[in-house]
């Protein structure tokens, strides 16, 4: 068990790096667990109105996105040279192309929608009605020991830019549905295999927290509980990826909440929140 209490930063958060000691006190059964904040902020190029004028693709982006991931490269972009990368193409002009890109070993409804503009634009996201723990890469955090929380979004656009020859830095994350909204915590733990893992949480509620949502990978028959209530029980694998929303009457401020990820195997788990402090 972790005890995390959520805390005023004593530094400045930093886009894509994982802040641990300064943010957590961390204690109790199952050391397997890693904490992740992310700083959110909007993408320059979207509600601009001379990057988006006569643009479809920035169109749809603010009417259908939800959580997403963004960077510019720092050469321009052939778009034709990541044609081949997408699954499906829903736009594309001499300009920019928005379609869906597969990720490995992910079924299809796990595919962001990614987003690339010739100036170099990357932007990677996933639907506003998707919760935002989703993006939570557990293929890839299980691959690395457990050493490397990352999210989808990221590794997708990985994918993309490797296709058009740029290299990926400064990655930022933005929820559209949240714009006051400035961090994202995801919070991960592994079950054991023997008996329950889990941690707590408290939430300052000079925190103004706009989604909380919980996410699930399953080896075989695992659970997924809030406070001692199902979020998710008897899940089946083989390694399905379950998730939800966590409303704020089940997880309000200034309360001590117990996090439990349970079964006979070799499972993680964790939440996301979305909040502005």
């Amino acid at each position: 068990m972790r005890n995390i209490r959520i805390r005023r930063p004593l530094l400045f958060a930093v886009t894509a790096v994982f802040v641990f000691v300064l943010l957590f006190v961390v204690s109790g059964r199952g050391d397997e667990g890693g904490n992740g904040r992310y700083a959110l902020s909007a993408p320059p190029f979207v509600g601009v109105a001379s990057a988006a004028a006569d643009n479809d693709a920035l169109d749809t982006i603010q009417n259908e996105a939800g959580i997403s991931a963004y960077f510019q490269s720092t050469t321009p972009v052939t778009i034709s040279s990541v044609r081949s990368v997408f699954r499906t193409i829903e736009i594309e002009t001499a300009d920019y192309i928005l379609g869906s890109v597969d990720l490995a070993n992910y079924p299809e409804d796990h595919a962001p929608h990614v987003y690339v503009h010739k100036d170099g634009w990357f932007l990677a996201y996933y639907l506003n009605t998707d919760p935002v723990a989703k993006i939570v890469d557990w293929n890839a955090y299980t691959a690395s020991g457990d050493t490397t929380l990352s999210t989808k979004l990221e590794n997708v656009l990985s994918i993309v830019a490797g296709a058009a020859g740029v290299g990926v830095s400064n990655i930022t994350h933005y929820d559209f549905r949240y714009p006051n909204a400035n961090t994202m915590m995801l919070i991960v733990e592994r079950h054991q295999g023997t008996g329950n893992n889990y941690f707590t949480i408290n939430i300052p509620s000079s925190f103004g927290v706009s989604e909380r949502s919980w996410s699930l990978k399953c080896n075989y028959g695992c659970g997924f509980n809030l406070n001692g209530t199902a979020l998710q029980g008897s899940a089946i694998g083989p390694y399905p990826n379950y998730y939800g929303f966590i409303s704020g009457a089940q997880m309000p401020p200034n309360a001590t909440h117990t996090i439990e990820i349970y079964d006979a195997s070799d499972d993680v788990g964790g939440i996301a929140l979305v909040y502005t402090e």
